[in-house]
């Protein structure tokens, strides 16, 4: 997206990872906000972010990759339960 000169906002746990893309394009091409999607606290903060940043919200595309680490016995775990 960023090649094709589109704006990117970009939302992680951990800003530093994308250290080496900020370092090539400006603020006003891509924002990067930490967010922890866990933390109420830091989703409000990472809109205001934004917000200030652009003057508004709005997107054209939006991708969402969340991960989730589940530790037990597949039968066990809450969501093995929920599909039976």
């Amino acid at each position: 997206m960023l090649k094709n000169g589109d704006k990117v906002v970009a939302t992680l746990r951990t800003p530093d990872a994308l250290a080496d893309r900020q370092s090539r394009y400006s603020i006003e091409k891509l924002l990067v906000v930490k967010l922890d999607v866990t933390r109420p606290d830091e989703i409000d903060v990472a809109f205001a972010k934004v917000k200030t940043a652009s003057g508004r919200i709005d997107s054209d595309v939006v991708l969402n990759n969340i991960g989730l680490i589940v530790v037990g016995e597949i039968e066990g775990t809450q969501c093995a339960q929920s599909t039976r």
